[in-house]
């Protein structure tokens, strides 16, 4: 928002989700709080270049601009991947070999 605090839109989703892996010992990556991490270092309108952030005209699938805080762009997308990648190879559970 305009404050710089990301607004969840999962509903429970997320807590659940932390309660099953602790209850069930399984490894758990929280991406929710990460992303909203990486979204607070940019601030409000640095952000707006991890999104679809586009002006009118600026690319051909977005005739009229797009303002959207959801979906991701390019970069915002790579930057989660990475750090997706990032938190596996931390978990040491195996599929760091499959990370490069």
């Amino acid at each position: 928002n305009e404050q710089g605090v990301l607004i969840s839109t999962h509903g429970e989703y997320p807590q659940e989700a932390r309660l099953v892996a602790r209850e069930l010992n399984v490894p758990f990556v929280d991406m929710e709080y990460l992303t909203e991490q990486m979204e607070a270092t940019y601030g409000v309108e640095a952000s707006k270049a991890l999104h679809l952030h586009y002006a009118p005209g600026e690319i051909a699938y977005y005739p009229d601009g797009k303002k959207d805080d959801t979906h991701l762009s390019v970069k915002g997308a790579t930057m989660v991947s990475e750090i997706v990648a990032s938190e596996l190879k931390k978990l040491n559970i195996g599929l760091e070999k499959y990370i490069k």
